[in-house]
């Protein structure tokens, strides 16, 4: 009986297409076989897009980096899997093009952009970038000599459009399999986050780029590029709050005497300001905060060079892509004088920075690093900067000048600029140059120079363009000027090329230097220069070229520079030589101290070169170097100078302070703390708006 109702059911099964029991069976597995499928493929395509950016842009692969990016491109793709699985099939197809073509584009574009910048781009930085279309030729140019590598991340995309049935068939998820995939992707992202939150070791540990700040290249290579997106947007979206940093325990590293001068015959490099007051009506916690620290913070003393070049005219510059690759005695006679007859900083670095290329102009202008995810300088165009040259000149009742040979609102200058104390002239509101890719620095010089010669005291300030990528002889409008003069010299055709532009500077500084000489001013005039970061529109492999090395070693050294400090007087000066470990943050506290200048010591990221402090340079991994050694952030290992032995707290000092410094400096920025500590006279001053040209 039973049987001929097993039989009849059987019969009944197949007669209306229904599977029978062994065919259950057979298309249960072939089914399990084909969700699994196609639960695995969004991950898989997000694990793909990160393993091409990582090998083509040289993320490290031996490092944990890949093991979060890993975990955090297993739960995300997990989580795209499971909306598919979620959402009805007429519309199901439309959403896997939109996210497949979204990756295509995105990490596509991190790849292009790293290309150009060194760097990847931020949420800021792509709601920002239009201006970079101005640099067409650059674009075009990487384009052609990356457009291989480029179509690696456009093979999924291909992959999806060549399946249709793939985005038909995609299975509509049961009930049971939901919560399984849900709780799948929970407990991957879980894990993820749980450790990188016991990351807590010593520099930018995982726990700091997580749930704190970092650039994006140290986001992108710990966590991988969708990752650092999403928390990028997320910290736009949603600050995080501060942490408790302390107090400043590295005293500044005092060596007690220099050049056989006691420190305790100066005074400290200080403004008079009562910070227990200040604590107590601070506005909120942040700002208190920042009043504690910068009270603990051990001030620099003034020093033998304090006031040395008092009441000289001050002309500052921003070279482009200058580096010392280019001194040379008949190329470059004017910059090679300038950088043998002034001071020689020996041991100076400019590091490159992770949002924008304006980022080194703005630690060169203002003295605190920049924050991360931000073009730093245009939002500092909404806070008081008393500390810039512009505007402590500005407190002289003077009206400083600055002047740029490429479009004046490019990185919103003319917002920042003005802002620094500046009346501000570039192409297009005042300056009137010819319009080349680059311009030519020499020009700019010959159309600036008489608006302030003949002023009984002045400060200039230049940005300039001349040195600027592409180096190539039919990109470079500069480098092709002065062909003929690096044709013979033994370099490949792209060093060559970069030789010669910045030959257009250094006959913009030839001009400068005889205008100065014909006005009798040369020997009352100050000249500072340094450039905004390193050529980075030459590969590695040019950078040795060019610096006669095999390699650069450690990594750092690709960020070794030069800043000149010179002018018509210093020829008979003694100490020119400085071999003190330094950087771009110390050149506001360097000028201001030769200057003679009042500013605070604390509330600076840099120190004064010429102070008894230790020499300090800080890169945005957090990695640092000292006259005692460097200490690589990544590897979290310190490597002592020749003869050098540190004791046991060093370490833990020094990455306090660094860890430190970039909080300070991302506080001012957010908070205009400065506003607290001012006068009322120069309030008023600061209020006041620069006049148009």
């Amino acid at each position: 009986m039973k049987e001929e109702k097993r039989l009849k059911k059987t019969n009944t099964a197949e007669a209306f297409g229904q599977p029978t029991m062994a065919g259950r069976v057979g298309r249960s597995r072939s089914s399990r076989k084909s969700l699994a499928r196609y639960v695995i493929f969004m991950p898989a395509m997000i694990l793909y897009y990160e393993v091409v950016l990582r090998l083509v842009t040289g993320l490290p692969f031996a490092d944990v980096g890949v093991a979060y990016t890993l975990l955090f491109s297993l739960a995300a793709g997990g989580f795209l899997s499971l909306i598919l699985g979620l959402v009805k099939p007429r519309v199901r197809g439309g959403i896997i093009w939109i996210i497949t073509i979204f990756c295509a584009i995105f990490y596509g574009s991190q790849f292009f952009y790293y290309s150009i910048f060194g760097t990847f781009y931020t949420f800021y930085s792509m709601l920002h970038g239009g201006e970079a279309f101005q640099f067409y030729e650059t674009i075009l140019s990487t384009f052609a000599k990356d457009w291989l590598p480029l179509l690696l991340f456009f093979i999924p995309l291909i992959l999806v459009a060549s399946t249709g049935k793939f985005r038909k068939k995609w299975p509509v998820f049961s009930g049971k399999q939901k919560i399984i995939l849900l709780l799948a992707v929970i407990v991957l992202q879980g894990v993820s986050v749980y450790s990188v939150w016991l990351d807590k070791g010593e520099g930018l540990n995982s726990n700091i780029l997580y749930f704190e700040s970092g650039d994006a290249a140290n986001s992108v290579s710990r966590f991988g590029a969708m990752t650092a997106m999403r928390l990028d947007i997320q910290k736009t979206i949603f600050p995080p709050s501060d942490s408790a940093y302390g107090q400043d325990d590295s005293d500044r590293g005092h060596d007690a005497a220099k050049n056989g001068i006691p420190s305790s015959l100066f005074d400290k490099q200080v403004l008079n300001l009562d910070f227990e007051k200040l604590i107590e009506n601070a506005p909120n916690d942040t700002i208190k905060a920042l009043d504690k620290y910068f009270a603990s913070v051990t001030p620099t003393n003034k020093n033998a060079k304090t006031g040395k070049f008092k009441g000289y005219n001050l002309i500052m510059i921003t070279a482009e892509g200058f580096s010392p690759y280019v001194l040379d005695k008949k190329l470059t006679p004017t910059l090679y004088k300038m950088a043998t007859e002034g001071y020689q900083f020996t041991n100076f670095y400019n590091p490159i920075w992770g949002v924008s290329t304006s980022d080194g102009e703005y630690v060169e202008c203002t003295g605190l690093l920049p924050k991360a995810g931000v073009w730093s300088f245009k939002e500092s165009a909404k806070n008081d900067l008393p500390f810039t040259m512009g505007n402590q000149f500005r407190f002289l009742g003077l009206t400083p000048r600055a002047y740029h040979d490429h479009t004046y609102s490019y990185y919103d200058r003319d917002l920042s600029h003005p802002n620094a104390g500046y009346r501000y002239e570039g192409v297009g509101n005042g300056l009137q140059v010819k319009k080349t890719w680059p311009e030519s620095d020499l020009e700019m010089m010959e159309k600036t120079i008489d608006d302030y010669i003949g002023d009984p005291y002045f400060h200039t300030y230049y940005m300039t363009v001349s040195g600027h990528l592409n180096y190539t002889f039919t990109g470079n409008m500069m480098a092709a000027k002065h062909r003929s003069e690096v044709a013979d010299l033994p370099y490949s055709e792209h060093c060559k090329a970069y030789i010669a532009c910045n030959m257009e500077f250094d006959r913009a500084m030839e001009y400068l230097l005889k205008r100065l000489d014909e006005a009798g001013i040369a020997d009352k005039t100050l000249i500072v220069f340094s450039n905004d970061h390193y050529p980075y529109g030459l590969t590695e492999s040019e950078q040795l070229e060019l610096a006669g090395l095999d390699k650069f070693s450690p990594t750092y050294e690709m960020y070794r520079s030069r800043l000149v400090v010179w002018s018509g007087d210093m020829k008979g000066d003694s100490g020119k030589v400085i071999d003190k470990i330094c950087s771009q943050a110390d050149i506001i506290p360097t000028v201001s101290n030769l200057l003679g200048l009042p500013f605070d010591s604390r509330m600076l990221a840099g120190t004064d070169i010429f102070s008894d402090s230790e020499g300090l340079v800080i890169f945005k991994d957090y990695s640092w170097q000292t006259d005692k050694g460097i200490y690589i952030a990544p590897e979290r290992k310190f490597y002592p100078a020749a003869g050098v032995k540190v004791d046991s707290n060093y370490i833990a000092r020094m990455t306090k302070r660094v860890r430190n410094t970039f909080w300070a400096s991302s506080k001012i920025l957010e908070t205009n703390y400065y506003r607290t500590i001012l006068t009322k006279q120069q309030k008023n001053i600061l209020d006041d708006p620069i006049p148009l040209p």
